[in-house]
């Protein structure tokens, strides 16, 4: 017999998976005589352990979070995977095979003469680290396990590789006509998916592009002068809002929203105090929020601001509720000022809240944190928090600083100051243009469909959930006043749960209540201040200032004191 018509012996399924990793080359040279039936043999088997491995990965998920669950209840987790999983990895192969047939007619233009097996054969091979890397990355999302975003890339570069030198190896090309066909397949697809894009969203800002919307503020004398500059978007809804800066007024002084021609302008009258702070917000079709505008502008002289020092005034100054806007109380000052000169702020408040006891957490913003990347926790729990994104340094209710969320970056604290509480307070002051968004003040929650655990504090309602079954902390179904917030101006914010019963109170008046099913607050994840950190797209756009959460519930009379006192 001629040795050279003798079978190669098969290589080992470890060395395979070895040389495909690490020594493609010499990977495919060692199965550029094995048959299809062998390269579908070897994907099987790795799809099948990646399925099961996800499996383990969700389920041992499930398994420590089975608090969430009442006793005697196992969720159909089996046959959700089932129903999930299996299609989703059918679609994923259906998606190779044709994906190879299309790679195969570009081999062919480039030369390769293999077959058309042989070209099936390296896009299963080439799947190798997609598939043993797959079920690594469920679980990273999963658990929220903070990874470099160039895992991902390089998975898949890795991937390209392996198919460039299978083609080399198994059609005989050289590098360059294996590369060919996978960049040209890569160009083609991405064309195809541009052209689909325009036919299905014939409106640029109904599909993927790109938000063009801007906007610049110039002084004319002691006014405002805002240009809408928008693009393609020219039919967004934009809001602009000018407010003034001193902690006493925090009125809006002017503004608009509405659908605003390219090249508008709106004047916003003054005088201000200087310097006003300037905001506008476009609002797309797509449904998403983009701040456009954030600037402090100083126009003219403007009326003297008055210091905010401990000087007696003649007539004593307090923050007052008068009347209602929407069911909910309006701030205003109130006093007498002298002739021409606005009302005094809020006088400066000492560096401790009157109501500290029980603080689990207390943001003043007042210290240096756009310097140091991090906020302070006053409170002495150490829970400072860790400046993530985009944040600007604003002017607070009271004290020195606020803080200015720009929808593109939030506070990140340690862990969930409120988890396992049988008793809470929230407790915050926030200012924003644009309050019927359903922005997210902070979070500590994580939703994966189902079942949650943690918290959310929204311009729309509060959320909880609770760790002993899908029900959340409150009883379902109960009516709540929907929240009609003043667009610009400061609004005190609080939420307290004694146990019970909980109740949502803006600016000292109770609005909201609701019956808890008696359980403590679930455990949730690490708090964000300013944000939803799992959904970007909720996080807040605008001021806040003196974040504080208890560990206890307040009383009413509490609460309307901290008002009252702008800050504790």
């Amino acid at each position: 017999m001629n040795p050279e018509d003798v079978a190669p012996a098969p290589v080992p399924a470890a060395r395979r998976c070895i040389n495909l990793l690490f020594r493609p080359v010499q990977a495919f040279r060692d199965l550029k005589e094995a048959p299809l039936k062998s390269a579908a043999a070897w994907y099987g088997t790795l799809l099948l352990a990646t399925l099961v491995l996800t499996a383990i990965v969700v389920l041992t998920h499930y398994d420590s979070m089975a608090a969430m669950y009442p006793r005697g209840y196992h969720p159909p987790v089996l046959g959700s995977l089932a129903s999930v999983l299996l299609p989703l990895f059918l679609l994923f192969t259906a998606g190779m095979l044709a994906g190879g047939l299309f790679l195969h007619l570009l081999v062919y233009a480039s030369g390769g003469r293999g077959g058309l097996a042989r070209t099936l054969a390296v896009v299963l091979y080439a799947a190798t680290p997609l598939l043993l890397t797959l079920w690594i990355l469920e679980a990273v999302w999963i658990y929220n396990v903070n990874i470099s975003p160039f895992i991902v890339p390089l998975i898949i570069l890795w991937a390209v590789a392996l198919t460039v030198a299978g083609i080399r190896e198994f059609h005989g090309i050289s590098t360059t006509r294996a590369a060919l066909p996978f960049f040209l397949m890569v160009i083609v697809v991405f064309a195809v998916f541009l052209i689909g894009t325009f036919i299905l969203f014939p409106d640029p800002c109904g599909g993927m592009c790109t938000h063009l919307s801007s906007a610049t503020a110039t002084c004319t004398g002691e006014n405002i002068t805002v240009t809408y500059q928008g693009g393609m978007d020219a039919s967004t809804l934009v809001r602009i809002t000018a407010y003034d800066t001193d902690p006493a007024g925090s009125r809006v002084m002017g503004g608009t929203d509405g659908v605003l021609p390219v090249g508008s302008t709106l004047v916003l009258a003054g005088p201000f105090f200087s310097p006003a702070h300037v905001v506008a917000v476009a609002h797309y079709q797509d449904g998403t929020d983009q701040v456009i505008l954030d600037t402090m502008m100083k126009c003219g002289s403007g009326p003297v601001k008055t210091p905010t020092t401990a000087t007696p005034a003649p007539e004593k100054k307090t923050l007052v509720t008068t009347g209602t806007v929407s069911g909910r109380p309006a701030l205003q000052a109130t006093g007498t000022p002298s002739s021409g000169t606005p009302a005094p702020p809020v006088q400066k408040v000492p560096a401790t809240p009157a109501n500290s006891k029980g603080l689990l957490v207390w943001y003043d913003f007042d210290d240096t944190f756009l310097t140091t990347g991090t906020v302070t926790d006053r409170s002495g729990s150490g829970r400072d928090a860790r400046v993530t994104g985009t944040v600007r340094a604003g002017t607070g209710i009271s004290g020195t600083n606020g803080i200015t969320f720009t929808g593109r970056g939030y506070i990140l604290a340690p862990d969930n100051p409120a988890a396992n509480q049988k008793a809470a307070t929230f407790s915050f002051w926030f200012r924003t243009p644009d309050p019927t968004r359903n922005y997210k003040f902070a979070s500590a929650a994580e939703w994966r469909g189902g079942p949650g655990t943690g918290w959310t504090m929204a311009t729309h309602i509060p959320e909880f959930w609770a760790d002993d079954g899908p029900e959340g902390l409150l009883v379902p179904g109960e009516p709540n006043v929907d929240n009609a917030f003043v667009p610009g101006a400061w609004t005190h914010e609080a939420v307290v749960y004694d146990g019970t019963t909980m109740k949502e109170y803006t600016n000292g008046t109770l609005i909201n209540t609701w019956h808890g099913r008696g359980v403590p607050m679930s455990r949730g994840v690490p708090m964000a201040v300013g944000g939803w950190p799992q959904f970007s797209g909720y996080n807040y756009v605008g001021d806040m200032d003196d974040f504080r959460i208890y560990d206890h519930a307040l009383s009413a009379q509490e609460i309307a004191g901290i008002f009252t006192a702008g800050r504790g």
